[in-house]
């Protein structure tokens, strides 16, 4: 790769995938919080966790083992040999700015391996700032801005008020009227609720303590 330049330009790669981009296979090295945000159509995301990296430097771990995806990573061992590689991070530039970053890391990796590879010139934000229209999210763009936060932690079924207290939880109804005037609703769910791994929401009686 010596003599040949190591970058594509934007408007190169817009025609590419105005054609189709049969040939083409694009690399987003940037975090997956950023590629989930936007990324450039096609591309498959190939970040580095912070643990990983100094074992990648080393060599130690061949690319295919950083791609989370499983169709992900097959697209990449299949074609990878074969296509046009293009790898992109947020804003690089120039060549001599990448050589010591994860984008220039995995240029010399990907050459080592046979691949014919180069990066984009002026990453995403160029590319994102000319063509939006082949840029694309994993996010869920349906629901309106104006929704509680609640419901995108799957909190759309809960009742939770400030007059509320585990006291008042706890105690037995006073008598059958009080608990026919208020009954628990069906789709409330049980407590404990899982709303991330590892992370529960319950009261102190949920408290294995």
């Amino acid at each position: 790769m010596s003599n040949v330049t190591p970058s594509k330009s934007v408007e190169w790669l817009q025609l590419e995938l105005e054609s189709g981009g049969t040939s083409l296979l694009l690399l987003d090295c940037r975090s997956h919080e950023l590629y989930e945000s936007s990324h450039i159509e096609t591309a498959i995301n190939l970040a580095i966790p912070g643990l990983m990296l100094r074992r990648f430097k080393k060599g130690n771990i061949p690319i295919r083992t950083i791609i989370p995806n499983h169709e992900d990573k097959e697209k990449f061992i299949r074609r990878c040999k074969t296509d046009t590689v293009v790898l992109y991070d947020e804003s690089t530039v120039d060549w001599q700015d990448s050589g010591a970053s994860v984008l220039g890391l995995l240029l010399q990796k990907l050459w080592e391996d046979g691949c014919k590879a180069f990066y984009l010139q002026g990453g995403f934000v160029k590319f994102h700032t000319e063509y939006p229209e082949h840029c694309e999210t994993l996010l869920d763009s349906s629901c309106p801005s104006s929704s509680p936060p609640l419901s995108v932690l799957g909190f759309g079924n809960l009742r939770i008020s400030s007059d509320c207290s585990d006291g008042e939880s706890d105690r037995e109804p006073s008598s059958a009227t009080e608990s026919e005037e208020s009954p628990i609703p069906s789709n409330q769910p049980a407590f404990p609720v899982q709303i991330l791994p590892y992370l529960y929401l319950g009261c102190a009686k949920d408290s294995p303590i």
